[in-house]
């Protein structure tokens, strides 16, 4: 966490020629980063902080928001019965399990998609829809467990060094919880929140929306 406090020191000063370093190359495709992390150029800078917080949280900014407007669409219930007050044990269950999560999987792609850019990007903007594409790529082109395990990776959330498991298998098993605790979220919301939250809600996991729907 140090590393990103001392990106907004105030003697730090981003210069037009950043200078660049090979990262890793994933699908034929080489990916960069900064000589030094801490002249980050702010847009992505703050992309990053905010990211990382997700990461040792593994909830995001736009599930919480989601996750207590379910909760107060309950609460406005003209009728509270023990159908509502089992809705809202389930709520609170799926985010202290989410809590024991070792890390959720598509949050670190987020973050290393701000960090981690092409030459054909611009270094000092943060794209939405190119980080989606890239984290696309990165999935299709190489197993989790050489993606999470690779040195860049590792020097970005160190703490994965000590994780003792098999990403591509722990990644099958949270995947699937993550989508159901998503679906349960908008099970709560009424037809005009759903369509107001649903693609925030995968796209801030980058996750791919389930065929079904929801």
């Amino acid at each position: 966490m140090k590393w990103l406090k001392r990106l907004f020191k105030k003697d730090k000063i981003v210069k037009d020629e950043l200078q660049l370093k090979l990262a890793f190359t994933v699908g034929g495709v080489d990916y960069y980063e900064l000589e030094n992390i801490f002249n980050l150029p702010y847009q992505r800078a703050l992309e990053a902080i905010a990211i990382y917080e997700e990461n040792r949280m593994k909830i995001t900014y736009e599930y919480l928001k989601a996750h207590t407007k379910a909760i107060d669409n309950i609460f406005a219930l003209q009728k509270f019965g023990l159908k509502e007050f089992g809705k809202l044990n389930q709520l609170n269950e799926q985010m202290k399990e989410r809590l024991e999560f070792v890390v959720d999987t598509d949050l670190v792609y987020k973050l290393a998609s701000v960090v981690y850019f092409t030459k054909d990007e611009n270094p000092y903007t943060y794209d939405g829809k190119v980080a989606m594409d890239k984290i696309k790529a990165w999935k299709e082109a190489q197993g989790l467990n050489d993606f999470f395990l690779s040195k860049p990776i590792i020097n970005l959330l160190p703490y994965l060094r000590d994780c003792d498991m098999n990403f591509q298998v722990y990644s099958a098993v949270t995947n699937p919880a993550t989508v159901k605790h998503l679906e349960n979220i908008l099970s709560n919301l009424s037809e005009n929140q759903k369509e107001i939250y649903t693609d925030k809600l995968f796209q801030s996991f980058a996750k791919e929306m389930p065929q079904k729907s929801i």
